[in-house]
């Protein structure tokens, strides 16, 4: 049975350098090497080979990498993948106008909340509200969204963030807050003191979801589906949802493959996006990768829970 089908997402890792060291995350502790702009060219014309419509540019820190100009131009103008790029607002201003003047589509910034001190990463909710400020009074025409962690931290202040970014035309796309022992997922390190764990955390949870999906049936910018919203009341507790074959393909800064953005499996070992040039090897990968996801416990990533929706709901019609 062939385990191909239509995937038209992507999401790469650009570098794993950057400019802060947040106490969650883990990308720096494996240092790779970064794909050169000429590689990316093909591994980019591999991509529209495959299919590959929309595509997500992580780090570490995306304005890292030297040659990100010329990457968002070549996949935006002349591939005609879109591209959307998360950035931590820190101290790059200048490198984000240039990018965007590159034909860049989307920018995506960090705000958990307008008291920053209820922010998991007080430092980064600042530096975002600062970039949003920034490009609106210079009237860039970029599409900016909030990719918005939601923990006990913050819960009490999600309703005033999304009003507050829907005023501005800015989106938001809640991301619920993952804990994990350390090592379970190579990008996240160890942290529970903000997950929703007892039964008064996840009926707090369960309140403020419903909520959300209240305020997008009244017309505030929520990017989330409720389908998954809802979804995720279910494994909040235990972030035991597991993908059900694979919804986007994954590539690190080296240009190896990788199960998804925090597990990285057996396939990293097997494949470089260069090998899926071949047909009958991006098939292997696929039946590989999806192996690979059978080893993990779960977790809750909306990325790969909203493909997987749309896939369902693509199929179903």
């Amino acid at each position: 049975m062939s385990c191909l089908y239509n995937i038209i997402e992507a999401g790469i890792r650009i570098t794993r350098n950057c400019n802060l060291k947040c106490q969650y995350c883990n990308i720096q502790s494996m240092k790779k090497n970064d794909l050169t702009i000429d590689e990316w060219k093909i591994a980019g014309k591999i991509l529209k080979k495959i299919g590959i419509k929309n595509l997500v540019i992580l780090g570490g820190e995306p304005t890292e990498y030297e040659s990100l100009n010329e990457f968002v131009s070549f996949f935006e103008n002349d591939l005609d993948i879109r591209c959307s790029m998360t950035t931590n607002a820190y101290n790059n201003f200048n490198k984000i106008i240039d990018v965007i003047e590159s034909g860049l589509s989307r920018i995506g910034v960090s705000v958990d909340s307008l008291d920053v001190t209820k922010s998991i990463s007080p430092f980064k909710d600042k530096m975002g509200l600062e970039m949003i400020d920034n490009l609106i009074s210079l009237h860039k025409n970029i599409n900016i969204i909030d990719y918005v962690v939601l923990s006990k931290k913050n819960i009490d202040n999600i309703e005033d963030l999304i009003k507050y970014m829907s005023s501005k035309n800015i989106s938001v796309y809640i991301l619920p807050f993952h804990h994990s022992n350390e090592g379970e997922f190579e990008h996240r390190k160890n942290n529970q003191k903000n997950a929703f764990i007892t039964d008064e955390d996840i009926d707090s949870y369960n309140k403020i979801i419903d909520k959300i999906i209240e305020m997008k049936n009244e017309g505030y910018l929520v990017s989330n589906s409720a389908d998954f919203l809802n979804i995720s009341k279910n494994h909040i507790r235990n972030l035991d949802w597991k993908c059900n074959g694979l919804s986007e393909l994954r590539i690190d800064s080296d240009g190896r493959m990788v199960c998804c953005c925090d597990y990285v499996g057996k396939v990293n070992e097997l494949y470089s996006i260069f090998d899926l040039d071949d047909p009958t090897n991006l098939e292997k990968f696929i039946c590989d990768r999806n192996k690979d996801s059978k080893k993990c416990n779960g977790c809750l990533w909306p990325s790969s829970v909203e493909a997987e929706i749309k896939r369902n709901n693509d199929n179903d019609s």
